[in-house]
């Protein structure tokens, strides 16, 4: 139905439909990297197939699937992406919106297939795609081991239920990216955790596909609780400001052994402690809620962002502070305390708007 995204010079489907006896087969047979298959809509895209991009007995990596319908997204089929002796490849969901959740995947009233496919091409009036999360059953019950599924919204992603991916696939070793234009949304209004297991990664960005400041990451609330978790692995969130509710006990950013990455989508100012100012801020409440033995980085080096750091109370953690731009302190009040933990700053300007950049050990 298209290329990659819907752009390109293929020419484009305004709905499409895969029924759950297709199959396409884009393997490596002894070496080389699986292929790529894209199944695109303007519109509509249902799919409930198989698609297998396999890297080769061999080697060579897993190949590259996207399965997306521009407005509404219907996914309950299947991907292999496995490699045997490669790495594992990426299953891309390209909708406008997405949900996950326990509730009935986004299906047409009337719309069973494979024994009646009159409405397959019907028009459909819902604003979101759900992705179900249910075992053995739900949208991700057909993905592979090792595979990275990810999931990209022009607007918003709500994760509304617990997300379990081993659950949800019945594999381990899954890792997950979600990429929205606007919010990324956790547990905001029900209960709602992603868990990632074995080798599984978590990588969240808001505000991604224009990078105009308009979407943040929004973990918990203040009556719900939220999560990130995983196993020991690393953690990333990109947003034009990251907001983890410290109200519920149980909201949580935990790596364990792994590394978490806090950095703001732009060049805004970044303020970390209790100064809040700035447009990208990580107080205390919110440092608190993250669980690392590992390094928590707090911006990114590549942006010129002015970095205000003024009375983070970091223990125990190991702490990266990272701008293209300046690291200032306040002269009156110490920038950061620790116990046991360790702090880095790295910064392409000047470190401090005084003579010292106050710590206490």
């Amino acid at each position: 139905g298209g290329d990659l995204h819907g752009q390109g010079t293929v020419q484009n489907a305004f709905r499409t439909y895969v029924s759950a006896d297709s199959t396409v087969n884009a393997d490596a047979l002894t070496n080389g990297n699986g292929g790529k298959v894209v199944v695109w809509a303007d519109d509509v895209t249902r799919y409930y197939g198989s698609i297998s991009a396999r890297g080769g007995a061999q080697s060579g990596d897993g190949g590259f699937v996207e399965v997306s319908g521009e407005r509404l997204l219907d996914f309950h089929g299947k991907a292999d992406l496995s490699a045997p002796n490669g790495a594992n490849g990426t299953l891309l969901l390209d909708p406008a919106n997405i949900e996950i959740s326990t509730n009935a995947a986004a299906n047409q009233t009337g719309f069973a297939p494979p024994g009646d496919q009159t409405e397959a091409f019907g028009d459909d009036a819902a604003a979101n795609t759900v992705l179900n999360v249910a075992a053995g059953t739900g949208s991700f019950a057909g993905v592979a081991a090792g595979t990275t599924i990810e999931l990209q919204a022009t607007n918003d992603i709500n994760v509304i239920n617990d997300f379990n991916i081993a659950t949800s696939t019945g594999v381990a070793n899954v890792s997950l990216v979600l990429r929205a234009g606007n919010n990324i949304n956790v547990g905001t209004t029900a209960n709602a955790t992603i868990t990632a297991s074995g080798t599984g990664t978590l990588t969240l960005s808001a505000d991604d596909n224009t990078a105009n400041g308009a979407g943040n990451v929004n973990i918990g609330g203040a009556a719900t609780v939220g999560g990130l978790v995983t196993a020991n692995q690393a953690i990333s969130i990109t947003a034009a400001n990251v907001v983890i509710d410290p109200t519920q006990a149980g909201t949580t950013v935990n790596a364990g052994a792994g590394d978490v990455t806090l950095k703001p989508s732009t060049a805004v100012a970044v303020d970390v402690g209790t100064a809040a100012a700035g447009a990208f801020i990580v107080d205390n409440a919110e440092i608190g809620k993250i669980t690392s033995t590992g390094t928590i980085t707090i911006g990114d080096g590549a942006l010129a962002s002015t970095m205000v750091v003024q009375g983070v109370s970091a223990g125990a953690k190991n702490i990266s502070l990272a701008t293209a731009g300046t690291i200032n302190d306040n002269a009156a009040n110490t920038a950061v305390t620790l116990t046991t933990g360790t702090l880095t700053l790295d910064a392409a300007s000047t470190i401090g708007n005084t003579t010292t950049f106050n710590v206490d050990v």
